[in-house]
């Protein structure tokens, strides 16, 4: 279903697994911006990062990003909240794990309204994500998504800055319904090989216009939705253990060269064509232990 324009790539970071895949994330970074020269990127606020003890905010580390993709004139959707993109999907700070889930709210307006007024100065910045795939209520360690609380999020958000909201949902498991009603941008993940502890690898089986009429009907229902992009897209293996646990050959079985190619071809029929790929961290740890066939890829790919 393309519609036959070129499509817009980007490129997912996240500080904390970056250091998780036990990578030096500075330079992981780094030689994500000059190597593969993404000029889109979503990079994750993840709160346990940002406010380690109560109240005192370090924005430091993001600020570094930020201003280093700003050098290279690269365009940041910055996600925020509590739910943001990698596991545990809730990066809530240690101190605040018992707190009453009011109580958790509260902080968390405040967390939006402290990261707000602090980035809205960098104009590199074309977008907020709030929150991450907040009704995906079956991943993560995290409560029920709170659909009340996300229209408190998406208000307050709106209130300090004019830039557009992007809201994210499963590509697979859901209809986007519920969020699209309340998404100026509305991001979807697109996952082929998946494995879970009941039969391990298997493939979702939608053609991919199953996106691109999903897509024409959250438009037609809900008329403040602009656009729908795809803001992960499966670059990256999915497995039962920490990915840099595993030799290799057993992480290269759901997710190789071929298969990124297979991927990115996908995501073009599916009619949306700006694609944030997901993986970019771990095909570095890949080059760094001597398998640079996904980096080399992701080079040849058109990331403007």
């Amino acid at each position: 279903m393309s519609n036959g324009e070129k499509p817009i790539y980007g490129l997912n970071f996240s500080q904390k697994y970056a250091t998780d895949l036990g990578l030096n994330w500075q330079e992981a970074y780094l030689h994500i911006l000059d190597e593969l020269k993404p000029k889109n990127l979503r990079i994750s606020a993840h709160w346990d990062l940002i406010e380690k003890e109560p109240n005192k905010f370090d924005f430091r580390d993001l600020n570094w990003q930020v201003e280093e993709a700003q050098k290279r004139n690269i365009n940041i959707i910055l996600a925020i909240g509590r739910r943001t993109p990698r596991w545990p999907e809730c990066h809530t700070p240690q101190w605040a794990k018992n707190l009453p889930e009011k109580q958790k709210q509260n902080l968390i307006l405040r967390l939006l309204e402290k990261e707000v007024n602090h980035f809205k100065k960098y104009p590199n910045i074309i977008y907020w994500q709030v929150e991450n795939e907040p009704k995906l209520d079956i991943f993560g360690e995290c409560p029920n998504g709170d659909l009340n609380f996300l229209d408190k999020e998406i208000k307050l958000v709106k209130s300090k800055d004019k830039r557009l909201i992007v809201l994210t949902d499963s590509g697979e498991l859901s209809t986007w319904m519920k969020i699209s009603k309340k998404a100026d941008i509305l991001g979807t993940s697109m996952y082929k090989t998946v494995w879970n502890p009941y039969w391990g690898f298997s493939s979702y089986p939608f053609p991919a216009s199953y996106y691109y009429y999903k897509t024409k009907i959250n438009k037609f229902f809900h008329k403040n939705l602009k656009k729908v992009i795809i803001t992960e897209l499966q670059g990256e293996a999915w497995s039962n253990a920490p990915l840099n646990t595993l030799p290799i050959n057993e992480q290269l079985k759901s997710m190789d060269a071929e298969k990124l190619k297979k991927n990115l071809k996908y995501a073009q029929y599916s009619g949306l064509n700006e694609i944030y790929i997901w993986g970019a961290e771990w095909w570095y740890w890949l080059k760094l232990h001597g398998n640079d066939s996904l980096w080399k890829t992701a080079q040849k790919i058109t990331l403007n």
